[in-house]
C-alpha cells in the first residue's frame, strides 16, 4: 500500500509541476485522486513547490485569497476560506512590469503587501504577534488569470490549492517601513485601468484586518509543519472586489493612501496561442 500511494503522490506531483491549465483537454488532480481532500490538497501544493525549488525556482513568500467579500463572490466556492498559496521567484515582478492577457478572464487584485521581519510560525500566531513581526509594507497588485477551462468549472477546488500560485504575476512596489502606516485597516487603494477609476477599499476588507490575513495564514501552515519566514513577502488579499480585467486593456495603476502607487501594462496574446509572461 505505501508503494501505491508513493506512485499515487509521485504522479501527482509530475501533473501538478507540468500543469497549464491553458492546454486542453484540461487533466484535473481529481483524475488521478478522485477521493482527494483539502488537507490532501495542500500538502499537494507544499511538496509541488519544494520540487520546483529544487529544480531552481525559490519559495519568496505567501498569498491569501478570498479574504474579501467581492473576492469570495468571484470564487463561488466551498473550500475552506482563505485560499492559501505559494509565492515563487518566477511569479514576482516588480513596478512597470508587462503582462500578456491570456485567453478566458484576467483579474486585477489592488493589495497589502508586507515583508516580514522576523520569523512568524506556530498554531497560535495572533495579530499582533503578525505586527511585531512586519519588517515594511508595499503596495501591490496580483495578476491572476484564469484559462477557459477554469470557466468551465473544470478546474476542481482541490487542483485550484495545489497549484497555488502557479500562473500569473504578483507586482510589488516600493517598501515603506511599518511604523509609518497607522494601521492598515484603513489603508486606502484606488485602482485604475487605463486611467479610468474601476474600484476602491481599505485594508479593513481583508478579513476585517489585513494582520488576521497574516496571522491566518502562519497558523494554517502550521498545520503542515511550515511558517513564516523573516525577508518573506505576505500578499493579504485583494481589497476591492478583483476586477475583469478588458481584453484590450494597455496599463492599470493601484494608488495607496500611504504607500505610494504602483503600476502594470498589458498587451495582448496572439491569436493562436495564450502568449508568455514577462
Amino acid at each position: 500500500m505505501e508503494g501505491r500511494t508513493q506512485l499515487l503522490s509521485d504522479r501527482l506531483v509530475e501533473l501538478v509541476l507540468n500543469d497549464d491549465t491553458w492546454t486542453e483537454p484540461h487533466v484535473d488532480v481529481l483524475t488521478v485522486h478522485p477521493e482527494m481532500t483539502y488537507t490532501e490538497a495542500y500538502e499537494l501544493q507544499f511538496e509541488h513547490m519544494r520540487r520546483r525549488v529544487i529544480d531552481g525556482d525559490r519559495i519568496v513568500g505567501y498569498k491569501a485569497a478570498a479574504t474579501s467579500t467581492g473576492a469570495r463572490a468571484v470564487l463561488e466556492t466551498d473550500m475552506p476560506l482563505p485560499i492559501v498559496g505559494t509565492l515563487l521567484a518566477s511569479n514576482l515582478a516588480c513596478e512597470g512590469t508587462q503582462y500578456t492577457i491570456k485567453p478566458g478572464i484576467t483579474f486585477l487584485e489592488g493589495e497589502i503587501a508586507v515583508l516580514l521581519g522576523k520569523d512568524l510560525s506556530g498554531p497560535h500566531i495572533n495579530e499582533l504577534d503578525a505586527a511585531r513581526a512586519i519588517d515594511a509594507v508595499c503596495p501591490a497588485i496580483e495578476i491572476a488569470p484564469w484559462s477557459p477551462s477554469t470557466l468551465a468549472k473544470q478546474r476542481s477546488d482541490q487542483h485550484a490549492i495545489a497549484t497555488q500560485k502557479t500562473d500569473g504575476l504578483v507586482v510589488i512596489g516600493t517598501p515603506r517601513p511599518f511604523e509609518l502606516v497607522s494601521d492598515l485597516r484603513f489603508e486606502g487603494v484606488t485602482m485604475t485601468v487605463d486611467g479610468r477609476i474601476t474600484g476602491s477599499g481599505t485594508g479593513i476588507e481583508a478579513m476585517g484586518n489585513p494582520l488576521t490575513v497574516i496571522a491566518t495564514i502562519a497558523r494554517r501552515l502550521s498545520e503542515y509543519g511550515l511558517g513564516l519566514e523573516a525577508g518573506m513577502v505576505i500578499m493579504t488579499g485583494s481589497i476591492p472586489k478583483p476586477l475583469d480585467l478588458p481584453a484590450d486593456a494597455r496599463s492599470a495603476r493601484a494608488m495607496f493612501t500611504t504607500l505610494g502607487n504602483i503600476g502594470v501594462r498589458f498587451t495582448s496574446a496572439p491569436q493562436n496561442g495564450h502568449g508568455d509572461d514577462n
